[in-house]
Parts: C-alpha cells; sequence; structure tokens
C-alpha cells in the first residue's frame, strides 16, 4: 500500500485529488489479506473442510497486487527526488521497526524467544506479512526508474515490455515450478514481478474508462481466474499428495489476471456508487487513514482472538473465517484509530 494519499482528477496521470475508488480498493485488499492469514492455519491439513479454505484463499490471492497497483496509480505518474524517496522510506521503514519491536515482544509473552533482535530485523521480517513492507522499501528505491518507463509516448512498446513481463515473471516461472523444466534459455531475470505489478497500476489507472459491458467482462474474468485459482491448486495438491500454493502465488498468471480485472471493477464500483455520494466518499477515506495500521497489527489482533478460541474453524469455517476477518479487521481498525490520535501516534501508524 502507498501511503501517500494524494489522488487525481479524472484523466489527469498526476493524482492531485483524494480518488475514493482507491481507498474502495485498498479497504477490499486489507480484507482479503486478513482472509489469506485467516484461512491459512488450516490450508495444510486439508482434511474437513479444506475447501472452505481453499475458496477464501483463492478468492483473496488478488490482495497484494492490488496494493501495488494502487501504488503504482499514485506515485508513478510522479516526480521523485532523493527527498521525497527518503521521506517515503521513512514512512515504512519507521513503523517496520516499530511493530517488528512490538512483534518480538509479543512471541516473548507467548513464550518464543528470538534472539538477536537486530540482526533479525534486518535480515528479513519477523513475521512474515512484513516482506511486503522491506518490498516497498525496495520499490521506493527505484521508483525513478519505472517513473521513466511511464513516460515513454509509444504505447506499443509499453505494451510489449508489459506481455514480456507477464511471460518472464509469471508464466515461466509457473511452468518451472509445475515441471522443473525451463523450456525457453532466455535470461527472464530482469522481470520484476513486483515493479510489474507497479506499472500495471498506473497503466490501469491512466488508460481505463468505464462502461457497462466492459466492466461485466471485467468481473466475468475476476471469477474466472478466482475459480481457476482454487480449481488448480486442489488439482495440484492432490497430485504432488500434500496442500500445494504454486496457484496461489503472486507470479501465477491467474492471480495477475484476477488483480487486474478487480482493480478494474471495484473502480468503477467506487466510482459509480461510492464517490458520488458524500458519506461513502467519507467513510473511505477514513477507512483508507488507518489501512496501514490494520496491516501492521492485524496479525497480532489475529493472534489475539486465536489465544481465546476464535479461528478459522470456531464454527463452520464458510461462516468462521469471514466472521473473523471482520472481527480482525474492526478490532485493529479501532486500535489504530486510537494510536493515531496519541503524540507521534501517526510516525507508527502512518495514515
Amino acid at each position: 500500500m502507498a501511503t501517500d494519499t494524494s489522488t487525481k482528477s479524472t484523466g489527469n496521470p498526476v493524482l492531485k485529488v483524494r480518488d475514493p475508488s482507491l481507498d474502495f480498493i485498498r479497504l477490499v485488499a486489507i480484507l482479503m489479506v486478513i482472509s489469506i492469514h485467516v484461512s491459512a492455519k488450516g490450508f495444510a491439513s486439508m482434511t474437513n473442510h479444506w475447501w472452505a479454505v481453499n475458496f477464501y484463499e483463492s478468492i483473496s490471492r488478488f490482495s497484494v497486487p492490488l496494493f501495488l497497483m494502487v501504488t503504482g496509480a499514485l506515485l508513478l505518474g510522479k516526480e521523485t527526488t532523493v527527498r521525497t524517496t527518503g521521506n517515503r522510506m521513512w514512512r515504512v521503514g519507521l513503523p517496520l521497526v516499530v511493530w517488528s519491536v512490538a512483534y518480538l515482544y509479543w512471541f516473548r509473552y507467548t513464550g518464543t524467544e528470538i534472539p538477536q533482535w537486530t540482526n533479525s530485523i534486518l535480515r528479513a521480517p519477523v513475521v512474515p506479512h512484513f516482506w511486503y513492507l522491506y518490498t516497498l522499501l525496495g520499490a521506493y528505491l527505484f521508483l525513478p526508474v519505472m517513473i521513466g518507463f511511464c513516460k515513454i509516448t509509444d504505447t506499443g512498446s509499453k505494451m510489449l515490455t508489459i506481455t514480456a513481463w507477464f511471460v518472464g515473471a509469471s508464466v515461466v516461472p509457473t511452468v518451472y515450478a509445475l515441471t522443473g523444466k525451463e523450456y525457453v534459455g532466455l535470461n527472464w531475470g530482469f522481470m520484476s514481478l513486483y515493479a510489474g505489478y507497479l506499472v500495471l497500476g498506473w497503466l490501469a489507472y491512466r488508460w481505463t474508462t468505464f462502461n457497462k459491458s466492459r466492466v461485466t467482462l471485467a468481473l466475468f474474468a475476476w471469477a474466472v481466474s478466482a475459480a481457476l485459482i482454487a480449481i488448480l491448486t486442489w488439482q495440484h495438491s492432490i497430485k504432488v499428495g500434500a496442500a500445494n500454493e504454486t496457484f496461489y502465488g503472486y507470479t501465477s498468471p491467474f492471480v495477475i489476471t484476477g488483480a487486474v480485472s478487480a482493480f478494474y471493477v471495484l473502480r468503477a464500483f467506487a466510482a459509480t456508487f461510492a464517490a458520488s455520494r458524500w458519506f461513502p466518499a467519507k467513510a473511505l477515506r477514513k477507512l483508507g487513514e488507518v489501512n496501514f495500521g490494520v496491516y501492521l497489527i492485524h496479525v497480532m489482533v489475529m493472534f489475539w482472538l486465536d489465544l481465546r478460541g476464535f479461528d478459522f474453524q470456531f464454527i463452520n469455517p464458510w461462516l468462521a473465517i469471514p466472521v473473523v476477518v471482520l472481527m480482525t479487521f474492526t478490532l485493529s481498525a479501532i486500535v489504530i484509530y486510537l494510536i493515531q490520535r496519541l503524540p507521534f501516534g501517526k510516525l507508527i501508524a502512518p495514515n
């Protein structure tokens, strides 16, 4: 998720007025993130109710790609300097360090001691979902490269590069994961997966116009992508004899097609309904202000709920998973809202 909150007026690639549609996409994306983490506990077992877990995992796998696409939409139409890069990295880096320490204290409190805290934070995320923050810091450093690409005026060159990215960063890794073979000898290492999502976000935001037939087609593509992820995950897991996440990965072609389709549909929905009414736009803005903080804290809240018996199967998982997702989001949003009202609170939970 970008912590830049300025957004655009329609048709202008430089974002100046807050766009409720991007807040709406981020709201859906954070709910998807929480859904993945709530469901994950039941994925490996492949026993009773596994299809409930697989369903919620599959429909939520577009979460981080949506966050990256929003980041691209927000930032790739802007100029960047050393100062703006430093400010962005500070807004992510400081919360990363503070919340990493908070999680390390949580682990100690719950009986797991991790030695050498400083080295642990420097080397790798202390909780798995913080990988995204490390990725975001790297993305900020390479914004000038992506901005330069977006300034190319030849549409054909852009589409050729995006097509090559899709093949090199998605199709080839997926085929290799399934077969163990490389069928094309080109070095695809240049095709950075996450940079491609940022560029896709900028292109989708800059070039899209809405009409009923396109929205219907995109909604169909979104649903088909999610269905294929679920079905292929089941088939491949049966084939290899264990729950397998190959088709959940952000390299999965169906995650990419689903994320692009979801971005379009969610923007169209928000532009039609939320942006035209004062209350939804205001509500989305308030939720957008706690979104980043919810991402930071939600796993701790989820752990807390789990200790009290609220997990993916405290009732039937088809119902339990969305209930726990909403509980986690609501409690996380309340805590972050309160933290932001403390002195310096917005430094560790930026809005």
